[in-house]
């Protein structure tokens, strides 16, 4: 079977969008551990918490706009941005409750 005629998979609908915001959900995730449990600079956890959406907002911008600006074949995606950081701020929320949910 020639390489041209394989089928094609079904199309998820927003399949990126989804992507973008389960990739934010886990970085964020683990960059905030990471912090919180390795990074013996940060003590306070309000800090953790602002480097961790810091870090994480600024990168899913700093991306969209180089895809905008440096490639031709990529574009920058306003949507993308959205779901970037719906996907950081869902982890921030998803970590306060497990912490509380252990010091309790």
């Amino acid at each position: 079977m020639p390489g041209d005629s394989t089928p094609d998979l079904p199309r998820i609908p927003y399949i990126d969008k989804i992507a973008h915001f389960t990739f934010y959900f886990v970085f964020t995730v683990l960059f905030f551990l990471t912090l919180k449990n390795e990074c013996k600079c940060v003590k306070k956890i309000p800090y953790v918490y602002l480097i961790s959406a810091l870090f994480a907002f600024l990168l899913g911008i700093s991306i969209e706009l180089l895809q905008k600006t440096i490639t031709t074949t990529r574009s920058g995606d306003i949507y993308d941005v959205f779901f970037n950081s719906f996907g950081t701020i869902v982890a921030l929320i998803f970590v306060t409750i497990i912490n509380k949910k252990a010091f309790n």
